[in-house]
């Protein structure tokens, strides 16, 4: 049982750290003019058009697909900071609740699985609009920084 413990604590970690500080970017901070904030912040695929080089057809395919990602994504995103309110209110509450502070962290993690996968169906539908030299120039584009657990 110990193993399974162990395998479920990096996870639920993770999360807990992306509901409590990744939905905080959801928010337009001071300044930032409000508005929509997921045509700015989670879907940043507009420059790449440009680095990549794509012609007039890719460039419509590409613009299909970010305007279908941008509708998809803004219930979730909403959705998230709604829990992310949720989960802050309970940081601050002046009685620690664990059973409150796990239940609303569980109830974050579908939110948090879709749109992952939102996401990652995107790229990968962007990738397939792609030629190889594209391709290379895409993963050129990535941060070269390693992966840390």
């Amino acid at each position: 049982m110990q193993i399974a413990t162990t395998k479920l604590k990096r996870p639920l970690a993770l999360l807990t750290l992306c509901l409590a500080f990744g939905a905080a970017r959801a928010e337009p901070g001071p300044g930032f003019g409000g508005g929509d904030f997921v045509g700015r912040e989670l879907f940043r695929f507009e420059h790449l058009a440009d680095e990549l080089d794509l012609d007039d057809t890719q460039r419509a395919a590409f613009e299909q697909l970010t305007s279908q990602a941008r509708s998809d994504a803004r219930p979730l995103v909403r959705r998230l900071v709604e829990q992310h309110r949720a989960l802050r209110a309970l940081t601050e509450a002046e009685v620690f609740d664990e059973a409150a502070v796990r239940a609303q962290v569980q109830n974050g993690t579908p939110t948090m699985v879709e749109l992952a996968v939102l996401h990652t169906r995107n790229l990968h539908a962007l990738r397939a609009l792609l030629t190889p030299a594209q391709r290379e120039a895409l993963e050129a584009l990535r941060p070269s920084r390693p992966f840390r657990p």
